[in-house]
């Protein structure tokens, strides 16, 4: 028996962009055809079963695969006596996954594989798959599905062993059966060999690219444009935050990329210098609600002092002091102020203390919050529909005093009615908001080009670091 190691430098298959383009269009005909909005679980299910075999799929329910609990008690009496795996159901947690345990301690970070065995080889297949591992004693947390998807085998590794995905691939690419017996991924899922590979960090990236997707597709058949992979590429590069989905989306989009485990990445996503302007005020927002204007002063200068974040809060789930740590830099923030203050207070009057321009710059920030307030009812809007939809909802509002073409509610945000916002703010100051929304971004209202609401619009999409849900919002 050979026992040297395969080659730990693995590369992803080639890129995918040609199915991704595909499935854009898969969904946009969804979408178009049936008159539906489209939603993150719907392009899941399309994912997970919607790109299986026909003879996969459950003939009494066609948005659901066939069912494979039949091979469960198999399996469980099967591996009762491997020493290196446990192997059983829990059927009032997990009732729809069998799992195969040895000695991995689960966190949040780890390497994922998907393992898309057809269901003509998934008995014989998972057996032998996990006969390996048990026999090689890798360190995993498994399962397989109950019904046939495109996920259905999936192994978690500890997030830095690469080893035994080496191994588990090197495996699989030497067993004729396994190998004949797989289906494609989903094209938004990066491969080695045909086998699925990630990183993440306790979330779930098909998940996640759904509500991209979803979100996508529902802007591009509001303004009956066709669905275009690079345009969705730079959307994903855009408006996520989540570097670790970019990435994982970038490695299946581009292909022929070098595996790397988390430790080894370097990431190139950096944000533009309008998106990090548009982070600070957020992480200014929130630790303003949560503690007050002098607190969110003294962050700032703290911050631009010392490059250190630790004044600001953290948001809970929003983990905004973690974004500012890993995107600006004190010289990021002074820059960001050297653009914004002039268009306030003049150049002439700019005081050369440091410390008094960051105070007169959270002073201008929260000065007037409706400011604050219209970004907020806009780029919901944005967010929910297109920016030209965005751009209309603007015009008639300004000219018939007429609000219902601003979203009421954001996606999934029923806290704050945005349209309220809007009246509040009222029709006869929203150009004069505007400007100044403009201007804190750092924007010189002489270099506008055209038309204010477009001039408007366009800085909010490329101001966006995230997500609205992902950004404190100033009233409710």
């Amino acid at each position: 028996m050979n026992n040297s190691l395969p080659n730990t430098s693995l590369f992803f298959d080639s890129s995918k962009k040609d199915d991704m383009q595909a499935f854009l269009e898969r969904i946009y005909g969804i979408s178009a055809q049936n008159s539906i909005v489209m939603n993150g679980k719907t392009v899941y299910n399309q994912l997970r079963t919607g790109l299986l075999p026909e003879k996969e799929i459950d003939p009494n329910n066609p948005v659901k695969g066939i069912d494979n609990r039949q091979f469960f008690q198999r399996w469980i009496n099967e591996f009762k006596s491997k020493r290196n795996i446990n192997c059983f159901c829990d059927e009032i947690n997990w009732p729809y996954w069998l799992q195969f345990v040895n000695g991995y301690t689960d966190g949040n970070d780890y390497i994922k594989l998907y393992v898309p065995i057809n269901n003509t080889h998934l008995f014989r297949g998972v057996s032998e798959l996990f006969s390996f591992l048990d026999k090689e004693r890798i360190n995993h947390l498994s399962k397989v599905a109950s019904n046939a998807r495109l996920d259905n085998v999936i192994i978690r590794l500890d997030k830095e062993d690469k080893k035994s995905l080496a191994k588990i691939i090197d495996f699989i690419n030497k067993n004729k059966y396994l190998k004949t017996g797989l289906n494609d991924n989903n094209p938004f899922v990066p491969s080695i060999s045909g086998i699925g590979v990630m990183n993440e960090h306790g979330n779930s990236y098909n998940s996640d690219i759904s509500e991209y997707i979803a979100n996508y597709i529902n802007q591009c058949v509001m303004s009956k444009t066709t669905p275009n992979i690079d345009e969705f590429r730079n959307y994903v590069k855009t408006y996520c935050s989540d570097k670790d989905l970019v990435e994982t989306f970038e490695n299946a989009y581009l292909g022929r990329t070098k595996y790397k485990t988390k430790n080894e990445r370097n990431y190139d996503f950096d944000l533009t210098l309008e998106q990090k302007t548009y982070l600070l005020i957020d992480a200014l927002k929130a630790t303003y609600m949560k503690y007050g204007i002098d607190q969110a002063e003294g962050a700032l200068i703290e911050a631009a002092k010392t490059g250190d974040f630790k004044c600001f809060t953290n948001g809970g789930a929003l983990k905004l002091r973690t974004k500012l740590k890993n995107s600006i830099s004190k010289e990021d923030i002074m820059q960001i102020v050297k653009y914004a203050l002039p268009n306030f207070v003049g150049a002439k009057r700019i005081i050369m203390d440091k410390d008094k321009k960051l105070s007169e710059f959270v002073n201008i920030l929260f000065q007037d919050q409706l400011v604050l307030s219209l970004d907020e009812s806009c780029i919901a809007t944005l967010e929910k529909y297109s920016p030209d939809f965005l751009k209309n909802a603007i015009v008639k509002y300004i000219r018939y005093g007429d609000a219902n073409g601003f979203t009421r509610f954001g996606k999934g945000d029923g806290r704050t009615n945005y349209r309220e916002q809007i009246m509040k703010i009222g029709r006869d100051r929203l150009t004069e908001y505007m400007k100044k929304s403009i201007q804190l971004r750092g924007y010189n209202l002489e270099d506008v080009q055209g038309d204010l609401v477009t001039a408007y619009v366009s800085m909010l999409e490329r101001s966006r670091y995230t997500t609205l849900n992902d950004s404190p919002i100033i009233s409710r």
